[in-house]
């Protein structure tokens, strides 16, 4: 009995860590910390180029903002640090903030830059800036 429970205990685990390793050789790593759609109640997005501010306040759109920040899966490796074109600010219910900042190839988050995996940044900038502006 213990045997067999041991034996799913490692199979289990191995198979966690297999899939873990694929989803994030394909995918990225996700960033941990965004805040929820039902938290947010306001977004603030700006243009850093243009310096354009477009404030969100329907629900439809707070959540296009929200969803266009879960493209932005980063790669461990170096990163290149440029500058970003759009801030997102959400503003939350308990009256925090979460800013997230990103270019094509970077997305800063928490006081830190991430390499973006893939193509995943210019969908993120072409959806941000098709949308909002």
């Amino acid at each position: 009995m213990k045997r067999t429970i041991l034996n799913s205990l490692i199979t289990f685990i191995v198979c966690f860590i297999a899939f873990s390793c694929f989803f994030i050789t394909f995918h990225g790593i996700p960033l941990l910390g965004l805040p929820q759609q039902e938290n947010i109640i306001r977004s603030t997005i700006t243009n850093k180029i243009t310096n354009e501010t477009v404030v969100v306040n329907t629900e439809k759109e707070l959540e296009i903002a929200r969803n266009a920040t879960n493209l932005l899966n980063f790669k461990l490796g170096t990163t290149l640090k440029e500058n970003p074109k759009f801030e997102i600010v959400y503003e939350l219910k308990d009256h925090t903030k979460v800013t997230i900042s990103a270019n094509e190839k970077t997305v800063y988050f928490k006081n830190r830059a991430f390499s973006i995996k893939g193509d995943n940044g210019t969908l993120f900038v072409n959806i941000v800036e098709g949308y909002f502006f």
